[in-house]
């Protein structure tokens, strides 16, 4: 091994030779400033393009690697070619114990993030014109009947973001050993989804049990059965029993 040294002043050098028996050098590699994110894809219940009622996929995982010296951009640009939406429609989030943690912004460093961070990408419509005709296209149909506005007093429509959680009701054994208490927890994968201004507090909830329904277990009940249930239920003037979810 060969060390020269220099001098400043006069600029003369000398050059002095080492005997080695081992030598550890750094080896180029292109996965040593790599970083591997899993991103969740939280779609529309439905999608309506080209005029056909397409029910989407509940969840849908990806793996994407990306430099880490590189921003949440870089992550948005490697999505845009598998995501079958385009980004504009898509909002990035990071959840942290059946919460929304954070929104990721375009120009968040990497270095923030986490490889095991829980990663949503949700897809959402961003006008309020497109909001709605969603909803009236697969609200239910009672909502249209009752909804009767005039556009001329009707306010300018805007857009809100709504974030959704899913609590219970669970019983906890106080400090005394004896006595029992009920208290709400968080749990499941929470979601987000848009919302028009103009909207009611029925039609908000009948859009919140359209995005919620996949994590709904379906009735195992017999459809015949069910329909006869329903019919007898008419003809004896009795309301049928349902049991709506709470979310």
């Amino acid at each position: 091994l060969r060390s020269q040294l220099t001098c400043c002043k006069c600029g003369s050098s000398s050059s002095t030779f080492e005997p080695f028996r081992s030598l550890s050098v750094p080896i180029p590699s292109n996965h040593v400033d790599r970083a591997s994110l899993r991103v969740v894809f939280f779609p529309l219940p439905f999608s309506g393009s080209r005029g056909e009622d397409q029910e989407r996929q509940q969840l849908t995982r990806f793996s994407v690697t990306v430099p880490k010296s590189s921003t949440v951009q870089r992550v948005e640009k490697a999505l845009s070619t598998r995501l079958p939406v385009p980004m504009s429609s898509v909002l990035l989030a990071e959840v942290y114990r059946s919460r929304i943690h954070r929104y990721l912004d375009p120009n968040l460093q990497l270095s923030d993030i986490r490889a095991e961070d829980q990663l949503f990408a949700f897809e959402i419509l961003q006008t309020a014109p497109d909001l709605v005709a969603y909803q009236e296209r697969y609200a239910p149909s009672r909502q249209k009947k009752e909804r009767i506005e005039d556009p001329k007093k009707s306010p300018t429509t805007r857009v809100l973001l709504i974030q959704a959680m899913h609590r219970r009701v669970v019983d906890v054994c106080r400090s005394d050993g004896r006595t029992w208490a009920q208290r709400r927890e968080v749990f499941g994968l929470p979601f987000v989804m848009s919302a028009a201004s103009s909207w009611t507090y029925a039609t908000l909830h009948d859009m919140l049990m359209l995005h919620a329904k996949r994590f709904l277990k379906q009735s195992r009940k017999d459809p015949a059965r069910r329909a006869t249930s329903a019919a007898t239920a008419a003809a004896t003037g009795e309301a049928e029993e349902r049991q709506v979810p709470f979310v």
